[in-house]
């Protein structure tokens, strides 16, 4: 499955045993809209007493997971954010029966392709760039949004979903966040129009796990580690997807590897930045986390089962990536601690 159903529900559950259902100041709601003959179902959150012209977060869940797993899986962070700095968060979900994205992975059309096998991987086959599109439309419609100012975000099948976004979606958008994920060795997607990708300061933020089994770094076949063949397609490498992403930026210069703090030493890992930029402003960050699995950094590690059993392994926990990627979009503009 895009990714596997064990390893999905896994981390969903460790989490919320951990930290059981996040205290809510706003108001979490849940509502549908029909797209493409479907209905499309996904949960909003609105923090108290929010004002007019807001931004909007998207934030995507991973393969065979839901609205709830991506609040589970962020640990609620991104309600907490919005609650200090008054902007819209909203958790669509995928394809219903499958409960996946139908991101750029192909399917096979021939042994080593490098597309994922249409029998045995859950890929969704919906127009997902359309509903996300229209959701967005629905927010202008319903909500005051400030359109100039949508930004989302995704973790794995997720993250693939996001890259999507940015390819096929781009002028909907000001900044992406892709977790955990890469850019198909058989892609079905367009390019983006590289024009729309470099105005309007869009900007996108990338992280990967260096010791990544599920989405490897160094490319290869997506896979749960447990059936170890390519059924989920291929990936390039994390340095040759952030290399494509420079391209489609207008980045020319490469910028230099930064260590960050690192006041949790026994989570086993360590984060490190790369900024590029272009015209003096930074417009894709990539961020490599050292020893770091298929998960993205946060206040929580991941159990046993989820981290060694499943093989997710280690989940960083000195620098939230919620609080960093909300202040890479200049959304903590109230807290600029974000929350």
């Amino acid at each position: 499955m895009r990714l596997q159903q064990s390893a999905a529900m896994a981390a969903a559950f460790t989490l919320s045993l951990c930290l059981g259902a996040p205290a809510l100041a706003g108001t979490l709601s849940s509502d549908s809209l029909s797209w493409d003959g479907e209905t499309r179902t996904f949960k909003y959150y609105e923090p108290t007493g929010i004002g007019t012209n807001r931004p909007l977060v998207l934030v995507l869940h991973g393969g065979n997971g839901d609205a709830d797993a991506a609040i589970d899986n962020t640990e609620g962070r991104w309600n907490d954010a919005a609650d200090a700095n008054e902007f819209w968060v909203v958790y669509p979900e995928g394809d219903q029966s499958t409960k996946n994205w139908n991101d750029c992975r192909a399917p096979t059309s021939s042994a080593g392709d490098g597309g994922y096998d249409p029998s045995t991987a859950d890929a969704s086959t919906f127009d997902d760039v359309g509903f996300l599109v229209e959701l967005v439309d629905w927010f202008e419609t319903n909500e005051d949004i400030d359109l100039s100012k949508v930004y989302v975000v995704g973790a794995s099948n997720g993250g693939f979903m996001t890259q999507r976004l940015a390819q096929e979606a781009t002028g909907t958008f000001a900044g992406f966040g892709p977790n955990i994920s890469g850019i198909a060795t058989k892609d079905e997607c367009s390019a983006p129009n590289t024009s729309t990708l470099q105005s309007g300061d869009r900007k996108m933020l990338f992280l990967y796990g260096d010791n990544d089994k599920y989405v490897p770094p160094a490319g290869g076949c997506v896979a749960t580690p447990a059936y170890g063949d390519c059924r989920q397609g291929e990936v390039e490498s994390a340095a040759d997807s952030i290399d494509q992403w420079k391209t489609w930026f207008g980045v020319t210069s490469s910028g230099s590897e930064t260590a960050q703090a690192n006041p949790v030493s026994n989570d086993q890992t360590r984060q490190y930045w790369t900024d590029h930029s272009r015209s003096g402003d930074v417009v894709l960050r990539a961020v490599r986390v050292d020893n770091g699995g298929h998960s993205t950094p946060g206040d929580t590690q991941l159990g046993w089962v989820a981290r060694v059993l499943l093989q997710l392994g280690w989940k960083n926990i000195d620098i939230n990536h919620v609080r960093t990627t909300a202040q890479f979009f200049d959304l903590c503009t109230t807290d600029p601690d974000c929350y």
